[in-house]
């Protein structure tokens, strides 16, 4: 301690290049669709889009609000396949999981 009470000064030591990069936690990605039902979500935005767009009767674009339909069941016909046999990401066997319980702690 200095005579004014306060504690000497320390030069602080600046951590390296390497010490810094060490010291950031590293990324951990979690997939959580896949490629395929990733384009089957968008693909359906799509078609309900085009269909919302062409709903009038008398339109000229009335072949594409019924061409958007036959896609439109396609796809949903693609996502119950692919719930089934698609990867775990996508499969309906995990939809209803319980979710992990966090861990806890009784103090007696």
């Amino acid at each position: 301690m200095s005579i004014s009470g306060d504690p000497p000064a320390v030069a602080a030591r600046v951590p390296t290049e390497k010490e810094r990069r060490e010291a950031v936690p590293t990324r951990q990605w979690i997939r959580v669709w896949d490629l395929p039902l990733r384009v089957f979500h968008w693909a359906l935005v799509l078609t309900i889009a085009v269909a919302f767009l062409s709903s009038e009767e008398d339109s000229a674009l009335n072949d594409w609000h019924v061409l958007s339909g036959w896609v439109a069941a396609v796809l949903l016909a693609f996502r119950l396949v692919w719930g089934f046999i698609g990867e775990s990401t996508a499969a309906f066997r995990t939809l209803f999981d319980p979710p992990a319980l966090p861990v806890t702690s009784r103090v007696s």
